[in-house]
Parts: structure tokens; C-alpha cells; sequence
């Protein structure tokens, strides 16, 4: 998977300040702060802890973290903006019990959009 501070780059701005709030002092990024993060600003994005307990247990903490990132960052998408950040999160779970959620495929076209 991606290292964190290029998954840091990924991030919106406001999934990046919440990742910088739970970093506090530590000396660098870890996949504990992305994780904390996301389950932060979950609910602020209109996931409710039903959804991200779901997400959490179906494809672990790192994975639902990811699909977090994916979402915010993809709430102001050119084409597809993601309107119902809970039901995308539902969405994403879902596609992932049933094998084919591409989270790798996901963050790569974020990538590619953002220029890296």
C-alpha cells in the first residue's frame, strides 16, 4: 500500500488537518493517524458509526480508513462529486465482501486527478 505521507498528500484538506490533530507529536505519520482520522471526521461527513463499525469490520481499520479518505477526497469530483458520503461508505463495503472493491485502482485515479 502507499506510504502514509502520500496518502497524507491525497487527503482533502480538512482529512489533512484532522490527520495532523491526531498526529499531535508524534515524529512522523503512521497508519494509526489515518485511522483515528477517519473515524473522526465520519461522522461530520454524515457517516454514522453504524456504517464505519461495518466498514471497520468487513475490511479492518486500515481499509475502512482508506475508503474515508477516498470519499472526502471525492466529495468535490469533476464528474462523480459523492453526495452521500454514509451510503458511498455502504457502497464500498459491500463491493468489498463481495471482491470487487479496487481500493488501489481508487487511489490511483485520485492520484492521476490531483496531478501525482
Amino acid at each position: 500500500m502507499l506510504q502514509p505521507q502520500r496518502l497524507f498528500d491525497l487527503a482533502s484538506e480538512d482529512m489533512q488537518a484532522c490527520i495532523l490533530a491526531c498526529q499531535d507529536t508524534a515524529p512522523k505519520l503512521r497508519d494509526l493517524h489515518f485511522i483515528d482520522a477517519a473515524a473522526r471526521i465520519s461522522h461530520d461527513l454524515g457517516i454514522n458509526y453504524d456504517a464505519w463499525m461495518k466498514a471497520v469490520h468487513a475490511m479492518g481499520d486500515h481499509g475502512a480508513a482508506l475508503c474515508v479518505l477516498l470519499i472526502d477526497a471525492n466529495r468535490n469530483h469533476p464528474t462523480a462529486p459523492v453526495h452521500n458520503p454514509g451510503g458511498a461508505l455502504r457502497a464500498m463495503t459491500k463491493r468489498h465482501k463481495n471482491g470487487k472493491l479496487n481500493l488501489v485502482g481508487s487511489l490511483i485515479g485520485l492520484a492521476r486527478r490531483r496531478g501525482y
